[in-house]
């Protein structure tokens, strides 16, 4: 085999196994992805030519509810209520810069509107602790739902020039680990918090005022690839950090 063999052989190597790690990696929204796709395509005779894989796949799902072929993305969400109470609740940031940090919890506060921007702290005692390069907050006694995926929300949006703080909210059940959670901020979709369950299922909340519901989370598997957190580090970690109160 010469050099030129070799390097086509690589690349074909690299290619196929490329596609078959965005395969396995999602298997279940890339199957969803490519049977929209083609029912969607914009040719009519595209369509009809395809319509035997994606006809027979659409027919099921009108009997079955499968909600594969969906308008709007929360037409396929499953609503899930919650005990927002048995949570332990962290939020991680990208930064430690404690000072500015402080500035924006107050600019949170300040910014509470009863009639525009409703959510406000109203005495929770917050916590926060150098984690490496990043900084935890704990939030102690109680906080509201809606307030605290609002502070997620708010606590992203007040990126720095310099700083990128990729925000999470880190919610840790009490009782039952498998419910624990965590949500951030993606711009992909508006007014929503998207992220996953310690099983790694997708889900998110909803942050818009005129929807939004209290201790209510919503699974939907129709969000591209993104990792799941490590809530087992996570909670070996949180247990060795010495908290301080802002």
């Amino acid at each position: 085999m010469n050099i030129s063999e070799l390097i086509i052989s690589v690349v074909f190597i690299m290619g196929i196994g490329s596609v078959l790690y965005l395969i396995l990696r999602d298997p279940i929204y890339l199957f969803k992805s490519i049977l929209r796709g083609l029912k969607s395509h914009p040719n009519l005779w595209a369509r009809m030519i395809l319509s035997p894989i994606w006809l027979p796949a659409w027919l099921i799902d009108k009997i079955f509810g499968l909600k594969l072929f969906i308008k709007k993305f929360e037409d396929a969400s499953r609503p899930v209520k919650i005990s927002f109470s048995n949570y332990d609740k962290y939020i991680l940031i990208n930064s430690t810069n404690l000072e500015y940090i402080k500035k924006v919890l107050h600019s949170f506060e300040s910014d509470y509107n009863p009639t525009k921007f409703k959510y406000r702290l109203n005495g929770c005692e917050i916590k926060a602790s150098e984690f490496g390069e990043k900084l935890v907050l704990k939030m102690e006694n109680e906080i509201e739902f809606n307030s605290f995926n609002h502070l997620v929300h708010y606590l992203d949006n007040s990126i720095s020039r310099d700083s990128l703080y990729n925000v999470k909210g880190i919610l840790i059940d009490k009782n039952t680990k498998a419910n624990s959670y965590f949500i951030f901020n993606d711009t992909a979709f508006s007014l929503k918090l998207i992220g996953k369950t310690f099983k790694n299922k997708k889900m998110y909340v909803d942050i818009n005022s005129n929807t939004e519901v209290n201790d209510t989370i919503y699974f939907n598997s129709n969000m591209d690839f993104f990792k799941n957190f490590n809530f087992d580090n996570f909670e070996y970690e949180i247990h060795r950090l010495k908290f301080k109160e802002l």
